[in-house]
């Protein structure tokens, strides 16, 4: 059969076109013959380029007399190995005059002191150091001694050193961990800013300079203070417990806030125009709180301390404090100070006890084993509930001012008042029942205004022993005695509201 030149019959694949399809496919275009003009380079990297930082050794840091490593030049190092500080050695000295500007990256490595050791890390001049990644441990001084213009640590461990980290320049201190230091485990003569650190079993915990910031760190079992900082620094959501002197010592017009103290011998110790909010005092050997003339306490609690709850200096301010069980008085002030809404329970002495000219509103006192609350002269107590008080439950001396306060089932008066006192509004019930004769209300000097209060079920209502005092107004029900009164005062006609006919007039009932 004659085929057409152009027709392959189906299931016949000519070798000609088999080749052609091959070649196609193996066709590639080449680049340009010629190379660009110049050097070729190479592509690698340097040593240099993969690791620039200089490795602390021998060849690159020799160390001198006193040093087994020594920083000459400014630059970034790091470690290589574990270095031990033989006796009157340190690990690390940088000389700041010909290296002003260092960072050590220790690695993961840890620095290690012998006995009569020096420093692990030590500088000398003016300059700028960074320490990051490692520990260091047992030197006969300090673990860190940084005499330097400014400094900053990270992630370090130190421990069984003389002193932790001393620094006398401005710095942070970040992430650090400190323990079984003998003296100062972190010690700032500048302003210094510390945050989430930890000590634990030291001589003296975190202090520092003031202006200092103080943030998320630890302080436990000193054997002196936990965290100290001077004037004006703040501090911040740190806890501070089981420290052989104060949980937290600070200067004048610090700010605290969100801090605990426990199991310390003071909680807080703080001087004046400083600031506390929302910090608590539990279980301290003396004070929880402790604070001196115009400081400012806002929602802080002291429970369980073995004295007072707060002890306060004159023109404090107490908003939303509590005090709970604490062995002594829950509140003790000076002078001019004011208590808004704060509360008092269950403390084996007065719930609240201050000098002259303070103030209290919506304040509660409760289960006291003393007083409720003892204000001595010119006070103003408005809007308290005081209640089931061992001792009196209000004590206002001369001058005082005594409004719309509820008192019940105190073991003694109600409310005491010697002169010039306003006793007005006041709900009574029910106190007086310990032995002996005591009143809701009980007037024992002259000059006295008693008026329009509610008295129900006490020992005696009205108890005025001294006359020159004005009484009228008030209501009264089922006391062993109503009214018992001595001759000379000015009191309203006694009777029954449906017969009284003076405006002036007390009820019985």
């Amino acid at each position: 059969m004659k085929l057409h030149p152009l027709t392959v019959p189906a299931g016949v694949v000519s070798f000609g076109m088999v080749a052609a399809a091959g070649l196609m496919s193996l066709r590639v275009t080449a680049g340009p013959l010629d190379p660009p003009s110049g050097a070729v380079a190479s592509t690698y990297k340097t040593l240099t380029e993969i690791e620039p930082r200089i490795a602390i050794n021998s060849t690159n840091t020799p160390g001198d007399a006193d040093s087994v490593f020594k920083i000459t030049k400014p630059g970034s190092y790091y470690l290589v190995a574990d270095v031990s500080g033989p006796t009157g050695k340190s690990a690390i000295e940088v000389e700041f005059n010909t290296a002003p500007d260092v960072t050590i990256d220790l690695n993961g490595f840890t620095l290690r002191g012998a006995v009569g050791s020096l420093y692990g890390i030590s500088t000398s001049g003016f300059g700028h150091i960074e320490v990051s990644n490692g520990s260091i441990t047992g030197f006969g001084q300090n673990g860190m001694l940084l005499d330097c213009r400014d400094y900053r640590v990270e992630r370090v461990s130190f421990t069984n050193c003389l002193h932790g980290l001393v620094a006398g320049g401005q710095g942070s201190v970040s992430d650090c961990f400190f323990r079984e230091i003998g003296g100062d485990a972190l010690f700032s003569v500048s302003v210094a800013h510390v945050e989430r650190c930890i000590v634990w079993d030291c001589g003296t915990g975190i202090l520092v300079a003031g202006d200092s910031v103080v943030t998320d760190c630890m302080a436990l079992g000193s054997t002196n203070v936990g965290i100290s900082a001077g004037s004006n620094s703040t501090i911040r959501g740190c806890t501070a417990e089981s420290n052989g002197a104060e949980g937290f010592g600070l200067g004048s017009h610090v700010s605290i806030s969100g801090c605990v103290a426990r199991f310390n011998q003071v909680g807080f110790l703080a001087g004046k125009g400083s600031v506390l909010e929302g910090c608590v005092s539990e279980g301290n050997t003396q004070h929880g709180f402790w604070t001196s003339d115009s400081s400012i306490l806002r929602s802080c609690g002291a429970t369980g301390n073995q004295l007072q709850g707060f002890f306060a200096g004159a023109q404090t301010l107490f908003e939303n404090c509590s005090a709970l069980t604490n062995s002594s008085d829950g509140f003790r002030a000076n002078v001019d100070t004011t208590f808004i809404n704060c509360v008092s329970t269950n403390n084996a002495a007065d719930g609240f006890e201050c000098a002259d000219s303070s103030t209290f509103s919506g304040c509660t006192s409760n289960g006291n084993g003393g007083r409720g609350i003892f204000a001595f002269n010119a006070a103003k107590i408005s809007g308290c509930s005081v209640h089931n008080n061992v001792g009196v439950g209000i004590f206002a001396n001369n001058g005082g001012h005594i409004e719309n306060n509820l008192t019940r089932n105190n073991q003694q008066d109600g409310i005491y008042v010697n002169f010039s006192c306003a006793v007005i509004g006041n709900n009574c019930n029910g106190d007086g029942a310990a032995a002996g004769n005591h009143g809701a209300i009980r007037v024992i000097g002259q000059a006295n205004r008693v008026e329009g209060n509610n008295i129900s079920y006490a020992d005696r209502g009205l108890y005025l022993t001294s006359g020159g005092n004005a009484v009228f107004k008030n209501s009264l029900k089922g006391c062993t005695v109503n009214f018992d009164v001595v001759g000379g005062n000015d009191v309203g006609p006694i009777g029954s509201a449906a017969t009284a006919t003076s405006p002036w007039a007390n009820i019985q009932y």
